[in-house]
């Protein structure tokens, strides 16, 4: 692969074979997609591409982990891999991740990661969803990310995480409730977030949970669901859910947002 490539493009064929290791390590590259293929194979160990935008893998046969090291690129944006056979947890991807109010050893500042469309859906994942996804660019208020738009004006960047059709169990992630309104009420984007899917098991809150109207109305909107353990079966997250205006018989769904319910 030669090392000046800046786009690899090729999406909609039939490549078989793994994801080529040179295309982890490129120094130009800033678009991979190789989605809707026969890929497979695990993904590269080692990603340092230091001007990776966007990596979009999805609908392959690819297997193995999740490489930490993809947490780690400077620059990505978007990272697609639903529709494949990943397996093992998210905790060490997610580790790299830091907290952005916590000040690094020499003083200067954190910042949240850039990954503001993280779709891994539909993959073989088991473990929980780790906390420290809370600092990828999806949840970062400081920013506004501009893309094409529809007739070629600017637009606002939608953004999405999506872990839904896995096997994720653990605690369903309450932090979501204060990340996802903190967010959306500055940045004046969508936040479109889905965990559901038949063999995900993440268990409901185990008392009900205060919130303000506005993070009540977006779970409404994102419709989240959550395992209830004792009866085996899942459950609305808003039977979890009160605030000064709302309760679960007052859904608003003028505006739904893009969430599938998880």
């Amino acid at each position: 692969m030669c090392t000046a490539m800046q786009v690899f493009r090729a999406s909609n064929n039939s490549l078989t074979g793994a994801v080529p290791v040179n295309a982890a390590a490129s120094p130009a590259m800033f678009l991979l997609d190789l989605g809707h293929n026969k890929l497979t194979g695990s993904l590269p160990d080692d990603w340092v591409a230091p001007r990776m935008q966007m990596i979009m893998l999805d609908n392959n046969e690819i297997t193995g982990t999740m490489p930490s090291s993809l947490a780690s690129l400077p620059r990505l944006g978007v990272l697609r891999l639903a529709n494949n056979k990943l397996s093992g947890d998210l905790n060490s991807f997610a580790a790299q991740f830091t907290n952005p109010t916590t000040p690094a050893a020499d003083g200067s500042t954190h910042k949240f990661n850039n990954i503001f469309d993280f779709n891994i859906s539909a993959n073989h994942l088991t473990g929980p969803v780790p906390g420290n996804l809370a600092w990828l660019g999806v949840f970062n208020p400081n920013i506004t990310i501009i893309v094409p738009g529809a007739h070629g004006g600017p637009s606002i960047a939608p953004r999405a995480l999506d872990l839904s059709g896995n096997m994720l169990e653990g605690d369903w992630p309450v932090w979501l409730l204060d990340a996802v309104p903190s967010t959306t009420s500055v940045c004046q984007c969508s936040v479109s977030i889905a965990l559901g899917g038949p063999n995900m098991r993440l268990t409901c809150p185990p008392a009900d949970i205060t919130v303000s109207d506005y993070a009540w109305q977006l779970a409404a909107q994102q419709r989240y669901t959550c395992w209830n353990a004792k009866e085996s079966r899942p459950n609305q997250l808003l039977d979890q859910l009160s605030s000064a205006a709302n309760s679960n018989d007052k859904i608003d769904t003028t505006s739904m947002a893009r969430g599938d319910g998880g």
